[in-house]
């Protein structure tokens, strides 16, 4: 006799799983439409609407005959604990919000399992949250090392960036002090005809203004790395943070980022370029007025002969 009601149970299971998943497919599109933001027309919804209507006479029949059964059920056999206890008795609302993996379509009615994950409400909860936890942490520890890379990419690109302008300076000094520096990797680069020195220079201009880009961008990511950081980093990591800081340090204090440094950047790379050292126009002006009061000739004229003109 229980075995007869077990299986009729399993039965109606079965045909609520079917109803289920036609409610489910005639309401995907309003479900995708508040997911991912799929268009649905007025004309759509209420198409899906009078479907809902229609099939749900038939849905209640089959959801208080399973109620009626299961009722039968429990009253012969009040001993026995089926997997459907917790959504019982099952209500038409409550029906069509289940999702297809709830607990109700579980395979506790088919093999007869008494085992606490199969018919204890609690327990399968608990096992849900338990599941989701390890998920979360796994997250956690795959942000912590995408976090640690972040870190290492930013203070190891700054520290190269600052060592090589330091390097360039100290050379483009020798060059001042009329010692000339021993040929090196950056001599072998192919920047037009620059002289050493001026080579020095243009790189330079190119390196203080990554610099200075790479000091903003650090900036931005300052207050979301330390925010990080507290939720997501075990203590063993804490050499990767005290690098970081001291980095925004040399940031904050060396003022990477001032529009001043990077105009004096430009000057200093417009007299490399275009070597406004030599005559400019005005003195050049100055001269051949200076030469007009003279003689009354262009210089390298000789006065009272005509001058050809191209």
């Amino acid at each position: 006799m229980q075995a007869v009601m077990n299986g009729m149970l399993v039965k109606l299971n079965s045909v609520l799983f079917v109803q289920a998943v036609h409610i489910q497919a005639e309401n995907r599109p309003i479900t995708d439409s508040k997911t991912i933001g799929a268009h649905l027309g007025t004309k759509l919804k209420e198409k899906i609407f009078k479907a809902s209507q229609a099939r749900r006479p038939a849905v209640k029949k089959h959801i208080d005959h399973f109620n009626r059964c299961y009722l039968n059920y429990i009253t012969k056999f009040p001993d026995q604990t089926l997997s459907d206890a917790a959504d019982y008795p099952l209500t038409y609302d409550n029906f069509v919000a289940f999702p297809l993996d709830h607990r109700f379509w579980n395979d506790g009615l088919y093999y007869h399992s008494k085992a606490p994950w199969a018919i204890d409400a609690d327990v399968r909860a608990g096992i849900t949250a338990t599941l989701n936890l390890s998920r979360v942490q796994e997250e956690f520890q795959l942000l912590a090392q995408e976090l640690c890379r972040a870190i290492g990419w930013g203070v190891s690109y700054y520290n190269r960036l600052t060592q090589t302008i330091d390097y360039l300076t100290g050379r483009v000094e020798a060059f001042n002090l009329d010692v000339e520096p021993r040929p090196d990797h950056i001599d072998s680069l192919a920047l037009y005809k620059f002289p050493r020195k001026h080579k020095y220079k243009v790189i330079l201009r190119e390196l203080r203004r990554r610099l200075a880009s790479h000091g903003t961008l650090m900036d931005e990511w300052s207050e979301k790395v330390l925010w990080l950081w507290d939720r997501c980093q075990p203590a063993g990591n804490q050499g990767f943070i005290l690098t970081w800081t001291d980095m925004m340090d040399k940031i904050n204090r060396s003022n990477t980022i001032n529009s001043d440094v990077l105009a004096g950047v430009d000057e200093e790379y417009e007299e490399t370029v275009l070597e406004v050292d030599l005559d400019d126009g005005e003195d050049a002006e100055a001269t051949l007025i200076s030469s007009l009061d003279g003689d009354g000739a262009l210089p390298g004229v000789n006065a009272g002969h005509p001058v050809d003109l191209p």
